[in-house]
């Protein structure tokens, strides 16, 4: 395999996901390794609580308490408090109940903060 070796010969790689790849014009591995996404966002680096503002921000901390109520027919409030060595903050996750999101004590999680628009 090269870079100029067409994506529909890679084993796996059949009729449909070859339609799929052409409509986006990959048709070498070449091509599909200097493909850059329209939109990328790095999530990788963490800011302290103490340092939040407005905006997306992730944070890395652990759960210290995870409270849930019902607001109407279906729909229920999950509130978490999450903490690291600067700080607590709390957050509030609206969800269906098809939509489980279980946060459990002591846990540590990457938590990403988007501010209401």
């Amino acid at each position: 395999m090269n870079l100029s070796t067409r994506l529909t010969e890679i084993k796996g790689v059949g009729a449909k996901i070859g339609e799929i790849l052409l409509a986006v014009n990959l048709k070498t591995v070449g091509d599909l390794i200097n493909f850059l996404p329209r939109k990328f966002e790095d999530f990788s680096g963490g800011s302290k609580i103490v340092d939040l503002s407005p905006g997306k921000v992730t944070i890395k901390a652990r759960v210290e308490s995870v409270s849930t109520r019902f607001v109407r027919r279906r729909m229920r409030v999950t509130t978490a408090v999450f903490a690291d060595d600067s700080g607590k903050v709390r957050a509030l996750r609206r969800s269906k109940l098809s939509k489980i999101y279980r946060y459990r004590l002591g846990d540590f999680c990457q938590f990403i903060r988007h501010d209401a628009a």
